[in-house]
């Protein structure tokens, strides 16, 4: 998987980014978009486009299943903004609901559309944070870092029953992530561009995760965002090289259990 991890501990499922590609995975799982919250790294389009996907799949459930189920959506300062623009390609502020008899659900579009208001922001519960800052999702907390891509990406980490999760998100190397990723028992971390290719762009190389891994002491490296799926065998002799922490690629593994 790439720009899309789902995170679950006893108490909730929170979902890291939302890359295209995610709602059809999300709802392979089930009937329903069974996330309690969605967490952004930062606002390119890889990491978020699915938010649109999610949102009529919620909306489908609050219509056909006469829920009220709220996903809280996390994102850098200026995320709303961005979904705002996203969600206006479509319209969606000025979509309408007229029939009566479909629940609380079907009301609440309802209401929100007769007010002139874009129903996405009824289905997520849209609250920002700054890079930095620790993201309350209930069961669960994410510390972020500011981390050098974008202005307002970061990375994440959570720390829940006595395990670390690491998620770099895109970012050049730099020596904080060191600290932030201190001892963890997962890190997923870029390797884009490997083999032939030189790194380049504002993300990590394969070697650079890799020496991210054994820097931090994490026991256990998971490689994403490959430049190209050929890429797999030389990132991972790439990050290999570079530590002696077990290393897997993201488009080869489908769940972790920590």
């Amino acid at each position: 998987m790439r720009c899309r991890y789902l995170v679950e501990t006893a108490g909730s499922r929170i979902l890291l980014d939302c890359g295209p590609g995610v709602a059809a995975r999300l709802l392979a799982l089930g009937r329903a978009v069974d996330v309690d919250a969605i967490t952004i790294t930062h606002i390119h389009p890889d990491h978020t486009l699915d938010l649109v996907a999610v949102g009529y799949a919620l909306m489908t459930e609050w219509i056909k299943h006469r829920t009220l189920h709220r996903v809280k959506l996390a994102m850098p300062e200026g995320g709303a903004a961005y979904l705002e623009r996203l969600s206006g390609l479509f319209g969606h502020k000025y979509w309408t609901f007229t029939d009566d008899e479909l629940g609380p659900g079907f009301a609440s579009l309802r209401e929100v559309a007769r007010a002139g208001r874009d129903w996405m922001f009824d289905v997520f519960d849209v609250v920002e944070f700054a890079p930095g800052a620790r993201v309350d999702l209930g069961p669960v907390t994410v510390d972020t870092l500011p981390v050098d891509h974008i202005p307002g990406a970061v990375a994440m980490r959570i720390d829940h029953a006595g395990k670390r999760l690491v998620y770099t998100g895109d970012t050049r190397w730099h020596g904080r992530l060191v600290d932030f990723a201190r001892d963890a028992d997962l890190l997923v971390a870029e390797g884009h561009f490997s083999g032939s290719h030189p790194p380049g762009g504002a993300h990590m190389s394969p070697a650079e995760a890799g020496r991210l891994a054994r820097a931090s002491g994490a026991r256990r490296l998971l490689l994403t965002h490959l430049a190209a799926l050929e890429d797999g065998p030389s990132a991972l002799d790439a990050a290999k090289a570079e530590c002696n922490t077990a290393v897997e690629l993201a488009v080869e593994t489908t769940s972790i259990r920590l």
